[in-house]
């Protein structure tokens, strides 16, 4: 068949292949340019918690909102008083019709003005003191403005906060003494930083790639080809999400080193065939020769990596399933550019070899083509040294996989958008700044729901929204809280308060129009929702469910005995909902790495038509991912989502270099060697292959350690340890395996197919 395909067409597919590079390529690199990180994006759905947040947003509004303040932003600062107003004015163009800037607008300074106004009339003290730790500060003095979006602004949120910009400084706030937060602000921050990365994490593989490569391979043409197909991968992926209309975000920037290495290490082994073939062989016969060998490699090791990217779209999360769905496909079309386009274009140029005549009758295997080029005597000798000692490094590499299972177990991801930063970025200092001066960012929502027809009244409602808003104020992690009963005058606490309850209940009810536009009562039909927006500190350290167990608990024991049937509570929040995003994560990291090792396992049953060779790749296959996960398990490392994809394309890089170690062994097996002597010869024919992947890949990856962007850098910091990892796997634990009594069962299934002593034409090439 490749004969064939390649005798016909091999010309046009490599012209073809040239000709398109430059399109996709300009396509490919045009998406960098399109980036779109939101929030809500990481909520997962079909959860509880998500369907209770978005009945909260349908109830009371989109509750995201950019928080500004600065250094003098005081409740008496005429500043803040004209920024208010410009800002209720703006729009989101210069147009009298266009859309407003902000739906709503809200300081301590006029709220503050509203608690001090009729009819509330309350002190000045009494005043801070309700509005502490959410409108003003712990010093009573600071304070902000509040914006919340129209959804024409959110959609530009990188020229509504130029505008914002603009206003402050006619307002003569100078823009570096503003400090400002909130979602659409790290939405905004999270574009520029992933834009920056993808050029840097680009520029610095490609370099590191050029360099690495010359060390490991020593033919600059063939160092471009392996290069240029990394490139023509990446960038191909790239172009079907422009086509596709998805722009980038935080999570698929790690497809791009993601593609790129899985194009890498195919394009290594696919050019090892090819050199080696071409010492006995033409350009043309040398190309149909590596793909006759690769192409069943290449093919298992893209089919289990795409698939367990494939199980990831299982998960939740839309980010997650986007890198899922597209990263395979990138893979596949990998796979396509490597067997049909990559031996094609290497017939096309002069590469460097050594030639020579046949050495024997045609369908034998060469002595060249059997990995006898000459190797540096210290991979001659450690080679020998693992089949020598099997034994012992079986015991040892199986003994630290089962210690690694508890760590693993142990493993922490932290889903915080805030971490994608550096530690000195100034979107954390001014975060910081106004956590310590002024109130703290995340949010949780309560809200009690009170049914159509419920017997409480206006008043007895508002008494009990006080008391479970003093109650969560008691909790250490709640540092402020805003409700309908901040707005509220002083209850009575005796029972004669007659005329303070009939009061009241008329002032709730002639309010109800302003109480709905404030966002602290929302109505569903005839239900009645009173909300109270709570504060959290130290956000990264809290368990959610148990916060939201207690509030759920304290607002049980208070409606008892309070004629409060049908009265249920809502607690939700982007916070909480984060939290639960992350257990789903877990969960998909858990299930994609099942997936890909149950199909590696079967794959390879299937293939090489043995259980015991399913059984030992699988083992090595695990081998990088239970080390690296268990090690950082035990020293407890946190990872983020970037990280978490680093274990399905390592596992895909360490399947291709032990399909290609196994074809080997067998060959050997079939020849009559003998365990010891099969494992040395598929030794001599993939250690170079190995550890060039290693050096390109492994290597190549520890240039994003510099990376600006927390999910890029962890990524490669992942992969570089997972692929350190993987090369031990490959070269210690595999040889030892298969040189031990499991290789000897191996052995004999192949034997028993009625191999022994045939070498077929197909023998290294296929396992079929």
């Amino acid at each position: 068949m490749w004969q064939h395909i390649f005798g016909r067409y091999r010309v046009i597919l490599s012209r073809l292949g040239w000709l398109f590079l430059p399109v996709v390529a300009l396509l490919g690199l045009s998406t960098l340019g399109h980036n779109e990180n939101e929030v809500r994006d990481w909520l997962p759905r079909g959860y509880p918690e998500t369907f209770e947040y978005e009945r909260f947003q349908g109830l009371f509004g989109n509750d995201e909102f950019v928080l500004v303040s600065w250094e003098g932003c005081e409740v008496g600062d005429e500043r803040l008083a004209k920024f208010e107003r410009l800002i209720s004015e703006a729009r989101v163009e210069d147009l009298p019709e266009s859309a407003g800037l902000v739906r709503k607008v809200s300081s301590g300074r006029s709220v503050l003005e509203q608690l001090q106004g009729a009819p509330l009339s309350l002190e000045r003290a009494e005043a801070l003191r309700r509005l502490s730790g959410t409108l003003v500060g712990r010093d009573g003095r600071l304070t902000c403005a509040l914006l919340w979006l129209t959804p024409e602004a959110r959609a530009d949120v990188h020229g509504t906060l130029a505008r914002v910009r603009v206003l402050l400084e006619q307002c003569g706030v100078p823009f570096r003494d503003v400090c400002w937060a909130g979602a659409p602000v790290v939405n905004a921050e999270l574009d520029a930083a992933s834009a920056r990365s993808m050029s840097r994490a680009i520029v610095f593989s490609c370099v590191a790639a050029l360099g690495i490569a010359w060390a490991a391979l020593r033919e600059w043409r063939v160092v471009l080809m392996v290069l240029t197909a990394g490139f023509y991968s990446a960038t191909l992926s790239l172009a079907v999400l422009r086509i596709c209309g998805v722009p980038m975000n935080s999570l698929l920037i790690s497809m791009i080193p993601m593609v790129y290495t899985a194009g890498i290490s195919g394009a290594i082994h696919m050019c090892n065939y090819y050199t080696e073939a071409l010492r006995s062989r033409s350009p043309a016969e040398a190309a149909v020769r590596a793909v006759e060998c690769a192409w069943l490699p290449l093919a298992l090791a893209a089919a289990t990596t795409a698939a367990g990217l494939l199980s990831i779209c299982l998960n939740d999360l839309k980010p997650v399933q986007q890198f899922g769905f597209f990263s395979a496909l990138g893979i596949g079309l990998s796979w396509l550019l490597l067997v049909f386009w990559l031996p094609a274009a290497l017939a096309g140029i002069a590469v460097g070899g050594v030639r020579g005549a046949r050495s024997g009758a045609v369908g034998e295997v060469t002595e060249s083509e059997a990995g006898d080029a000459p190797l540096p005597l210290f991979w001659v000798r450690f080679g020998e040294f693992v089949v020598r000692r099997s034994g012992w490094i079986t015991a040892g590499c199986l003994l630290l996989m089962v210690a690694s299972i508890p760590g693993a177990l142990r493993l922490q991801i932290s889903m915080s958008l805030l971490e994608e930063f550096r530690e000195d970025a100034e979107v954390l200092r001014m975060g910081a700044w106004i956590e310590d001066r002024l109130a703290d960012l995340t949010t949780c929502e309560v809200a009690l729901r009170f049914p159509a027809g419920s017997r409480l009244s206006g008043f007895e409602r508002l008494r009990l929204t006080r008391r479970l808003q003093s109650e969560c104020l008691s909790i250490d992690s709640v540092s402020g809280a805003l409700s309908i009963a901040s707005f509220a005058p002083a209850l009575e606490s005796s029972a004669g308060g007659v005329l303070q309850r009939a009061g009241m209940n008329r002032r709730l009810q002639q309010q109800r129009a302003q109480l709905l536009d404030s966002g602290f009562l929302g109505l569903d039909g005839g239900d009645e929702f009173w909300r109270i927006s709570l504060r959290l500190r130290k956000a990264d350290q809290l368990d959610y469910n148990r916060l939201v167990q207690r509030i759920r608990t304290t607002a049980g024991e208070l409606l008892q005995g309070e004629r409060a049937e049908g009265v249920e509570v809502l607690c939700t929040g982007v916070a909480p909902v984060i939290y639960r995003a992350r257990r789903s994560l877990v969960d998909g990291l858990v299930l994609g790495l099942g997936t890909d090792v149950l199909l590696i396992v079967g794959a390879i049953v299937v293939a090489m038509r043995t259980a015991s060779s399913g059984v030992l790749l699988g083992l090595a296959s695990l081998f990088p991912t239970l080390i690296v996960l268990g090690l950082l398990g035990w020293l407890g490392i946190a990872i983020n989502v970037g990280a978490v994809m680093a274990p399905c394309v390592a596992l895909g890089v360490t399947v291709d270099d032990s399909i290609h170690f196994m074809v080997w062994f067998r060959s050997g097996i079939w020849r009559g060697l003998g365990e010891s002597r099969s494992v040395l010869l598929a030794w001599r024919a993939c250690v170079r292959p190995i550890y060039q992947s290693w050096m390109l890949l492994g290597l190549g990856m520890a240039t994003q350690f510099v990376n600006d962007f927390a999910s890029i850098r962890q990524f490669g910091m992942m992969m570089t340890a997972m692929l350190t990892a993987s090369l031990v796997g490959n070269l210690v634990l595999q040889p030892a395996l298969l040189a031990s009594p499991i290789g000897r069962i191996l052995a004999r299934g192949f034997l028993r197919r009625g191999e022994r002593g045939r070498v077929t034409a197909a023998a290294p090439e296929s396992p079929l």
